[in-house]
């Protein structure tokens, strides 16, 4: 039994939200504000039975809601449709699962259906509405006494502050919270929201018979100060869930030794204390044919455990405090303790029963961590929460959600478990599910999915995180383009509105001429702009209209080999291909054939070399020597990932002089060297980095058309 899928509305940005859940581990990505922390803040305050707030309401609902108090007239009753925030969750169970606490609310019977509904609504009632409109109206009309209302607007306005005052303080007397069992429809596979029990009503129910929940947020209480004891602090917590009714050994000593102990502090105390007690008796505080005050000790464990148990750091042979270690070993050991302490909670024996569902979420797990402790977290993590629970001879497991920001953790995650949140609107994010982009590449892109699944998660999940992106071929552009965003941003006045290429959040992807592979992930995770930057790949037509390898200078009669040019553009012609215009270079998603279709309104622009200063590029390497002549000529004998050789023939004249084409072909014995070394060599001017050379033409002009 396990929660198979979550839907939320109107809380914060999830307007109108689904999201499907794994049965063991759904880990849930995407960027800053794209909703994440607000899911998980919704269940923990709904399944721990507390109320929101009125800047918990999603805005385009608060709109709504002014709306209808406002209105010059009020709504029928048998017009009005109750509404707040509401989550539901859907429980899927199986003939193996214990249906004795699921089976008192299930609303049919039906063995197909292996379904149920669980719903959590924060809601306005009619009569509720109708106060709501009646108290604002009221308080409004006192408040216009001694106050000159002129106009209309300034009535509403007084009637709006009214609204938001009752709203902001005093929530709770028109909002009221509910819990029930929903009617699970199969046809439509949708919750029967008219067919319905209240679940306070249920006097032989208990939620917490059904779903135990523990919440570890991104706010932990670690700090690497002297007098910091948080981890000290835990361990009295945790003896606490292990300590429920069900003694081992160990702890049977423990108390044991509590026992002795008291005995022998009690007969300690009665001398320690001797002089207070004879006072007590000489003020009249006792008399003696009555009973007689004693200071007895009396250890409480946990207690003890609290003030007395102290984290330390074997290190050398010499005990140090847990404050000596890193913000990070505190953090990944503090959300350990953290994890045992929910899962004996989950086992207490303070319950009847362990609930047939365990849901534990952690928010942000990689806070104050290293990249490689991130990679051991998320490895090791899958082990502990996968441990079954034991309770009274009934096993179980923990259903976990993982949201976070680190690449790192997705990089070691399996791509199935995935969940990507994504803002589609000013107050709105949608869940999408990566396995399911295994859909968009059913035919003859199969192979594509297999590649970027395994290429994603092991190279480049960042991608999840960006807002752009730009995909690049090889080593030189890897390296160069992070500089030459820098250098266009120096160089380059900014438009209106505008902001500095290394002030956005955009990941750079190597995926040599494979960019096309992407196309449809692309638009899958709703990436602002991507930005292709490509090789001509110039090739021979021969005679049968296929490509020709060897070596081809950019001219008449040939075709492109690049396999991202030829998908993108339907073309392979070089003429063709170099005739297009600027906006012939950019796409936007054609949602009923799935595939890019030009648009120069579009988000996506794929750019490859054009003729400059007379000279038509065929690579990003002869494009950049042919238009950085001088530099080459002045930095000749410090480049060495060209061959000296080469370089002089490429700057003298005659016969055998070479151009850019021939010296990017035979003379660059490095490309990793040569890119480093054009950063080396780089000039400072004017308080400006980077100079003493240019950014190609197609590669200036993709940046400016990023930047926007």
């Amino acid at each position: 039994m396990h929660i198979r899928k979550i839907t939320v509305r109107n809380y914060r940005l999830l307007k109108d939200f689904s999201i499907d859940l794994e049965e063991k581990l759904s880990l849930i990505v995407g960027k800053n504000n794209s909703g994440k922390t607000s899911l998980l803040q919704l269940l923990n305050t709904m399944l721990n039975g507390t109320e929101p707030t009125y800047n918990d309401f999603n805005l385009d609902y608060r709109k709504m809601l002014w709306n209808q108090i406002s209105a010059s007239e009020e709504a029928k009753e048998e017009d009005y449709k109750e509404n707040g925030i509401s989550l539901r969750l859907f429980i899927e169970y199986g003939e193996a699962d214990n249906l004795d606490c699921l089976g008192k609310i299930l609303m049919d019977l039906d063995e197909n259906i292996h379904t149920a509904v669980i719903g959590f609504d924060y809601y306005l009632g009619y009569a509720n509405y109708v106060n709501l409109r009646k108290d604002c109206r009221e308080r409004s009309e006192k408040k216009k006494v001694g106050i000159k209302v002129k106009t209309k607007v300034d009535e509403e306005k007084l009637l709006r502050n009214e609204f938001d005052y009752l709203l902001s303080k005093k929530l709770g007397n028109y909002f009221k919270l509910t819990r029930k069992s929903i009617e699970f429809d199969k046809d439509s596979n949708q919750p029967n929201e008219k067919n319905y029990i209240d679940l306070k009503k249920r006097v032989d129910f208990r939620l917490d018979d059904l779903i135990s929940f523990g919440y570890i947020d991104a706010r932990r209480n670690v700090a690497n100060v002297q007098k910091d004891s948080t981890l000290s602090g835990q361990t009295s917590a945790l003896f606490e869930r292990m300590n429920d009714g069900t003694a081992s050994e160990s702890i049977e000593n423990f108390e044991q030794l509590l026992i002795s102990t008291d005995e022998e502090l009690t007969s300690q105390y009665q001398d320690i204390f001797s002089d207070i007690i004879s006072q007590v008796a000489t003020m009249g505080g006792m008399k003696p044919d009555e009973t007689k005050i004693k200071i007895i000790s009396t250890l409480q464990q946990r207690e003890l455990l609290k003030g007395n148990t102290t984290v330390v750091y074997d290190h050398d042979s010499s005990d140090l405090p847990e404050h000596y270690n890193g913000l990070g070993y505190m953090n990944l050991i503090s959300m350990i303790f953290q994890i045992e302490i929910i899962r004996k909670e989950f086992m207490s024996n303070k319950k009847s029963r362990m609930s047939d569902i365990n849901l534990l979420i952690i928010e942000e797990p990689e806070a104050h961590t290293h990249p490689q402790m991130q990679y051991i977290f998320i490895k090791n993590i899958k082990a502990i929460l996968n441990t079954p629970l034991d309770k009274d001879g009934r096993t179980g497991r923990v259903q976990s959600m993982i949201s976070t920001h680190s690449s790192h953790i997705v990089s070691e995650s399996d791509f199935d478990d995935i969940k990507y949140m994504v803002r589609t609107g000013n107050n709105e994010v949608k869940a999408k599910n990566m396995k399911d982009l295994r859909v968009e590449y059913d035919g003859d892109d199969k192979q594509y999915y297999t590649f970027l699944k395994h290429y994603l998660t092991l190279n480049r999940s960042e991608l999840f995180f960006a807002d752009k992106a730009i995909f690049i071929e090889g080593d030189t552009e890897r390296i160069l383009i992070p500089i030459m965003m820098k250098k266009l941003d120096q160089e380059e006045p900014l438009a209106n509105d505008e902001i500095p290429l290394t002030q956005q959040n955009i990941s750079i992807v190597e995926v040599g001429a494979y960019s096309h592979v992407f196309g449809k992930f692309i638009n899958f995770i709703g990436l602002k702009k991507a930005l292709v930057i490509t090789d001509l790949d110039v090739c021979d037509k021969a005679d049968n209209g296929h490509a020709k390898k060897g070596r081809y200078r950019a001219g008449t009669n040939q075709i492109t080999s690049n396999n991202a040019i030829k998908s993108y553009f339907g073309e392979k012609d070089i003429e063709k291909l170099l005739a297009l215009s600027p906006d012939d270079k950019i796409f936007s998603w054609d949602v009923e054939n799935k595939r890019w279709k030009k648009n120069p309104d579009g988000n996506m622009k794929v750019y490859f070399q054009e003729e400059e200063d007379g000279y038509q590029a065929r690579t990003f390497e002869d494009g950049f020597i042919h238009i950085n002549k001088s530099f080459i000529r002045e930095n000749k004998d410090k480049i060495n990932g060209l061959n000296p050789k080469k370089v002089e023939a490429f700057l003298g004249e005659g016969d055998k002089a070479i151009d850019a084409y021939t010296l990017a072909e035979d003379g660059i014995e490095s490309k990793a060297t040569f890119a480093v070394e054009i950063i080396y060599l780089s000039k400072k001017e004017d308080d400006k980095d980077f100079c003493g050379w240019s950014i190609p033409k197609y590669i200036k002009e993709g940046l400016l058309w990023l930047r926007k």
